[in-house]
C-alpha cells in the first residue's frame, strides 16, 4: 500500500484521511467563523472613523473564497455529510452521545406527532362502534 507524503494512506477512503479532513473541515469552519465576525464588526463599524472599509472589503472577498473552497472540500472529502459545529467561544464542542440525545428527543417528538391523529381516529372509532346505550 503506497504512503503520500503526509503519512497518509494512498486511499481516500481510509480512517486516517478521514480523521484529517476532519480536522481540516475544522480548521476551515474556524477560518469561517473569524472572517464572518471581522465582515460584522466591519459592517457594524462602518460609520466609524477608525473603520477601514477596504479592511472590510477584503474579508469579504475572502470570506467568500472560503466559503466556496470550503463547500469544494466537503463534497469531494465526502465529510459535508456529518454534521460539523465549531464551538463558540466558552463552548464544549457537541460529542456523539449528545447528537444521540437529540436525535432521540426529535424522534420521540416526531412519533408523538404522528401518533395523535391515529389515537383520535382510533377514539371516534370506538365511539362509532360502541352499542348505543338508552
Amino acid at each position: 500500500m503506497a504512503v503520500d507524503v503526509q503519512g497518509l494512506d494512498a486511499d481516500p477512503n481510509s480512517p486516517a484521511a478521514f480523521a484529517n479532513n476532519i480536522q481540516v473541515a475544522h480548521t476551515m469552519a474556524l477560518r469561517i467563523q473569524q472572517l464572518a465576525l471581522s465582515v460584522i464588526s466591519g459592517i457594524e463599524q462602518a460609520y466609524n472613523n477608525t473603520s477601514n472599509p477596504l479592511q472590510t472589503a477584503a474579508d469579504l472577498a475572502a470570506l467568500n473564497g472560503t466559503l466556496v473552497s470550503f463547500n469544494a472540500f466537503l463534497v469531494q472529502t465526502g465529510v459535508g455529510g456529518l454534521p460539523l459545529s465549531v464551538p463558540g467561544p466558552g463552548e464544549e464542542p457537541i460529542t456523539e452521545q449528545h447528537l444521540l440525545d437529540k436525535h432521540e428527543a426529535t424522534m420521540s417528538a416526531l412519533y408523538a406527532r404522528m401518533m395523535g391523529p391515529k389515537d383520535a381516529a382510533s377514539t371516534v372509532a370506538d365511539v362509532l362502534n360502541a352499542p348505543d346505550r338508552k
